[in-house]
């Protein structure tokens, strides 16, 4: 009877063990913990803050890109601007404009003087004052739509990271394993798959790179599916045992074998390229998906920040942007001077073509704080330093030549000629000096219109009266489609010197500006695709 308590004691406890170790091993492991910070990583940011400058058309020294057309009581100016180069961190673009003193339109421009001007312009984010805001993390529906948008953000940058080192190393590995040419990636500013890769070598093989990087670049089983869809065997009854077994089929089954020579290095040795083509393989298909492979890899941050960028374009609330410009510019003025001198005999002679070549470089302080529902204040503070000309002390006027009177036949002929000139009240000849223009704008806009002002100080070492204030002043009129901007339209009033009365110093004007995309960017071809 002790015996068999006793038996039943202990399948007691090894029962009770047993349930205890399984409770044990099916409860759940305590989840990962992972903090999401900024929507935007660091690449995404600032591509993002490079992509939403305002790119306003109207301005001097700006990150305009469009045409404009600039009408006034005292000149006419046409000009067009575009983008050179665009990255992340900086924009170069180009000014080209033409103007008249004379004509409504810019080629209605008669015989008053002509100036045309060109512009390099450099600009880029400063390190601080640049940021979005969004929703809190807690709160009413649009931060819990923010919550939801971060978090897809996060997974989708780790499945295409994943997805580009996947398909990358499995192809990589077969171009290897086949002995075709193989390109490397060792620049360390290509972070492909992992932020560990940055504490690599720069000799690192890119296999080795992919590896460490835990993708399947050694799994068989993957690597047979891919190789299958680019080799078809010479039975293609009798299967293959695995990708090893395909692997040494395909080597076997060689047609061709071409040497590429390559270039001599400084020892006189060349390294040569191989290209093994066998039979049923389809080298064209295996290449082209190889380097689109390739540049999906080294691409991959631009990939993740345009789709971050594309998740949270409707979300944020408040954009601030404060970047800095330098232009370097050229200018080619040409105007008739008269000669009021009596030695000369000829009418035209007393008219000289006269070109000004002037040239210098601006620079430029910006700050935009732009709301989500089209309104932004932009404030600017611009500097102007270079070669100036005496040019606005000449007037222009009508001369008017007659010839001495002539009897022919029963009547008198006096022949008259006509021709616009400039000139000084004291003969003063034109000439350059030292010119410094300093200016501070305002721009106030919602949506659709807007109020803008621009006082400034100007010492122009050629002119007779060398210092100035200048002063414009006008309404905005931005008129908007899907979202863009379409035509922004200035309504002005100008004065040259707010030293002179105003009866003798306004000017009233009109600017239309059209913005064009000169390069679509990869948001709006991320957009097209969807």
């Amino acid at each position: 009877m002790k015996t068999i308590v006793l038996k039943y004691f202990i399948l007691s406890l090894v029962l009770l063990s047993a349930l205890y170790s399984y409770g044990q091993d099916e409860k759940p492991a305590a989840p990962k913990t992972e903090t999401l910070e900024n929507p935007l990583n660091k690449t995404a940011f600032h591509k993002n803050i490079m992509q939403d400058l305002n790119f306003m058309v109207l301005g001097d020294n700006n990150t305009k890109q469009g045409f404009s057309y600039e009408y006034n009581e005292k000149k006419t100016e046409l000009s067009l601007s575009g983008a050179l180069i665009s990255t992340n961190y900086m924009l170069l673009t180009v000014d080209g404009s033409f103007s008249v003193d004379d004509g409504a339109f810019i080629f209605d421009n008669k015989d008053g003087s002509k100036k045309g001007s060109l512009d390099l312009n450099f600009f880029a984010p400063l390190p601080f004052a640049n940021g979005k805001y969004y929703p809190a993390a807690q709160g009413d529906y649009e931060s819990e739509k923010a919550n939801r948008a971060r978090y897809i953000n996060h997974i989708t940058e780790q499945e295409l990271r994943k997805k580009a080192a996947d398909t990358f190393s499995i192809l990589d590995k077969i171009i290897i394993d086949l002995k075709f040419p193989q390109s490397t990636i060792q620049n360390k500013k290509h972070r492909l798959f992992s932020r560990e890769y940055e504490r690599q070598s720069e000799n690192d093989k890119s296999n080795k790179i992919l590896s460490d990087a835990g993708t399947v670049a050694n799994d068989t089983v993957a690597l047979f599916k891919v190789l299958k869809t680019y080799y078809k065997g010479p039975d293609p009854v009798k299967p293959f045992a695995g990708y090893n077994d395909m692997i040494n089929k395909i080597k076997k089954n060689i047609e061709t074998i071409s040497t590429i020579k390559g270039k001599e290095d400084e020892n006189g040795k060349t390294q040569d390229a191989v290209i093994n083509a066998p039979k049923g393989l389809d080298l064209e298909k295996l290449f082209k998906d190889y380097d689109e492979a390739l540049i999906n890899a080294q691409n991959i941050d631009d990939t993740i920040s345009d789709r971050q960028i594309k998740l949270f374009k409707d979300i944020w609330t408040v954009e601030y942007n404060t970047y800095f410009g330098l232009s370097g510019f050229y200018e080619r003025e040409s105007l008739d001077i008269y000669n009021n001198d009596v030695n000369i005999q000829s009418f035209d002679d007393r008219f000289k073509d006269t070109k000004g070549d002037l040239y210098g470089v601006k620079a430029s302080l910006n700050h935009i704080t732009r709301w989500k529902s089209g309104t932004f204040v932009m404030f600017r503070l611009l500097g102007d330093f270079g070669r100036g000309s005496n040019f606005e002390d000449f007037k222009k006027k009508d001369f008017i030549y007659n010839t001495n009177p002539e009897i022919i036949g029963g009547g008198t002929m006096v022949e008259e000629k006509k021709k616009t000139g400039y000139y000084t009240e004291n003969g003063v000849a034109y000439t350059y000096g030292f010119l410094q223009k300093y200016t501070t704008e305002l721009y106030v806009s919602s949506k659709v219109a807007g109020i803008y002002g621009k006082f400034g100080y100007s010492q122009n070492e050629a002119l007779a009266k060398k210092e100035t204030l200048p002063f414009e002043t006008g309404i905005m009129i931005n008129v908007n489609s899907d979202k863009k901007n379409v035509v922004s339209i200035l309504l002005f009033v100008a004065r040259e010197d707010l030293n002179v009365h105003p009866d003798l110093d306004t000017n009233f004007g009109f600017k239309i500006g059209l913005p064009i995309n000169v390069r679509k960017s990869d948001k709006d071809k991320e957009e097209d695709k969807s």
